[in-house]
């Protein structure tokens, strides 16, 4: 058992050195703009899909991604360690308000929050729904739409399988 707790220490330990290493290295790039900001919404059986996605997108096009995909809201995701194994983009975990799109970066929503942006600056919300269907990724999408005053938001759903 002492063995076991020893090895999960050890991993979130890895884990917390590559959150911060990214953090510091999306901060090193602020000043950057990407020409789009692609909302990329999943189910739970989606992941397939993204990674299809993922390994054929170019790590330098100038992008940012944010996935929203829906889980189980008291469950730590490890989406983001999943999704980084599929790309050469850093892939970010939102983990605070205010952090700013940037091009070539993947971002992932926490399981236990709705996700908003404003002026390419992510906001994270209390769930509007506390019981039955949530609807993350419509409000991101509706957020998105609005912060980029319409323009180049379309609705193509990736499909898996």
């Amino acid at each position: 058992m002492a063995e076991k707790n020893a090895l999960q220490d050890k991993n979130q330990e890895s884990v917390n050195k590559e959150d911060s290493e990214r953090e510091e290295s999306h901060a090193d790039k602020s000043e950057e703009t990407p020409i789009a900001i692609v909302g990329l919404g999943a189910s739970a059986g989606g992941l397939e899909a993204l990674e299809q996605f993922f390994r054929h997108m170019p790590a330098k096009n100038g992008m940012s991604f944010v996935v929203i995909q829906h889980q189980d809201p008291a469950q730590p995701s490890l989406l983001p360690e999943i999704l980084q194994r599929f790309t050469k983009m850093s892939v970010v975990p939102i983990k605070q308000d205010g952090l700013k799109a940037l091009p070539n970066t993947v971002y992932v929503k926490p399981p236990n929050f709705d996700l908003s942006i404003y002026h390419g600056n992510f906001a994270l919300l209390q769930p509007s729904t506390k019981v039955g269907g949530r609807m993350s990724i419509d409000l991101f999408f509706r957020h998105l739409a609005d912060d980029q005053d319409g323009e180049g938001c379309r609705h193509h759903p990736l499909r898996h399988g």
